[in-house]
């Protein structure tokens, strides 16, 4: 925990108690501006006293309100700042404030608010003037800015708990300790760097979670950046999320994963998903995924197919939980796709792939020349009634082509294997009668 000095009233030093990296950067950069207002001639300090404190039209320039002991306050008049810490004197050097505080700004009439609040104590804020910034290093702290209209910057300290209330302008908050951050009206970008914060956010929103365990509420139109073991929530309309290691995503609308790991994403419209890896639930109306190397997908879809398109690497995309069609493409890994109950369309890539039917409606297994050349593994072949294999590009219509490879299958253990002239291997488990019947050709 760090101490910074700020120029107070006639040039009395003031303390200020900072816990945080974040916060003790932008408390040095509001003491470098108040030291070169005061060496300017331009700042009048004037030490507020509980209960009311009002700015004489006479005073010009920068004036700052200092607080030193604990109680209630109201400032009224034009103040720009207002820094809350302890007198730096003999006999309290170094000995930081804490203490309840409440400051009532509303009646400031000033364009422009900044707040210097490091009281170790519980502290109050309420203001409501266009523009500013709050810099909270110490303690916790109510800051309701919900009446503001214009730019705001807020930045809270580690290991502080805050509740910041935005208003209806341009808010931006970095937050480095376990807060609550409510804005519904504004246009906000927040940065969580802490652990188990909670920020309730509008249309429009960006979050930026650089920190573990928080809980994100955000508006349609909004983007998520981050996050490792938070829950993520999506209003109505459409939204984006970004890097997600571990979190939980819900969304009432359509929802954009990109890059996202091992995490667990229900979306009532349509999904899409854009390389991600790690062993990830996927629930949604409809679904557009492409996954990468290390994907492991539990997948289902309510209302619409799911399209899957796997890529590098090996991969699983596992649906026999879907109550409708997987249309799944393997890629150039080794990976394992697993239909539902529903008419799926199974097709293997130029790597090996395990294809496994569903149960129930008759399901569509394919390999095309020139994109094929692997060792495919067919299950299920014979669970369905009107399961088919589809062969494309390989001439096998022509010349009894067809015959010609089931006349030299292999049958073994109870499967039957038949080589294309690409190099692909099919093995078809179980299945000991194949026969041109359960062929698609082109």
């Amino acid at each position: 925990m760090a101490i910074i000095t700020v120029v107070g009233a006639s040039g009395v030093a003031v303390q200020v108690t900072v816990d945080g990296g974040t916060s003790q950067r932008f408390a040095e950069a509001y003491q470098s501006s108040v030291l070169s207002s005061y060496k300017g001639g331009n700042l009048t300090g004037l030490t507020l006293t509980p209960g009311s404190n009002d700015v004489p039209s006479s005073v010009a320039g920068t004036v700052q309100g200092i607080v030193t002991v604990g109680g209630a306050y109201s400032v009224t008049g034009s103040m720009s700042n207002i820094v809350v810490g302890s007198l730096d004197t003999a006999s309290s050097s170094g000995t930081p404030l804490n203490a309840q505080v409440t400051v009532n700004a509303a009646g400031n009439t000033a364009t422009n608010l900044s707040i210097l609040n490091g009281n170790a104590g519980s502290s109050t804020f309420a203001f409501d003037t266009a523009s500013g910034q709050y810099i909270a290093t110490a303690g916790s702290s109510t800051a309701d800015g919900s009446k503001t209209s214009g730019e705001w910057n807020y930045v809270t300290g580690y290991s502080t708990a805050n509740v910041l209330e935005l208003g209806s302008g341009t808010n931006y908050v970095v937050s480095e300790g376990q807060d609550t951050i409510s804005g519904l009206s504004g246009t906000d970008t927040v940065t969580l760097l802490g652990a188990s914060s909670m920020a309730t956010l509008g249309y429009g929103a960006v979050v930026v979670d650089l920190g573990s365990t928080n809980a994100i509420t955000v508006g349609d139109q909004s983007t998520v950046f981050g996050g490792n073991g938070s829950q993520v929530s999506y209003g109505s309309g459409a939204g984006t999320i970004v890097g997600s290691l571990s979190d939980t995503i819900s969304a009432a609308g359509n929802l954009q994963v990109v890059h996202g790991t091992s995490n667990d994403i229900a979306a009532s419209g349509a999904l899409t998903f854009l390389n991600g890896t790690g062993t990830t639930t996927i629930s949604a109306g409809q679904a557009t995924i492409f996954g990468a190397a290390g994907l492991n997908a539990i997948v289902s879809t309510s209302s619409d197919t799911a399209l899957v398109v796997a890529g590098g690497g090996a991969e699983t995309i596992n649906g026999a939980s879907a109550s409708q069609a997987l249309h799944v493409f393997a890629g150039t890994g080794n990976d394992t796709i697993i239909g539902g109950s529903a008419a799926n369309t199974l097709v293997g890539g130029t790597g090996n792939a395990t294809l496994v039917g569903g149960s129930g409606a008759s399901n569509l297994f394919a390999i095309t020349d020139g994109v094929a050349g692997g060792n495919y593994t067919i299950e299920n072949f014979g669970s369905a009634a009107g399961n088919v294999m589809a062969l494309y590009g390989y001439g096998l219509q022509n010349s009894s082509g067809l015959q010609n490879v089931l006349d030299n299958a292999t049958v073994s253990g109870g499967n039957t294997t038949i080589a294309l002239n690409d190099g692909s291997k099919i093995t078809f488990v179980g299945v000991t009668d194949l026969n041109p019947s359960n062929f698609n050709l082109s």
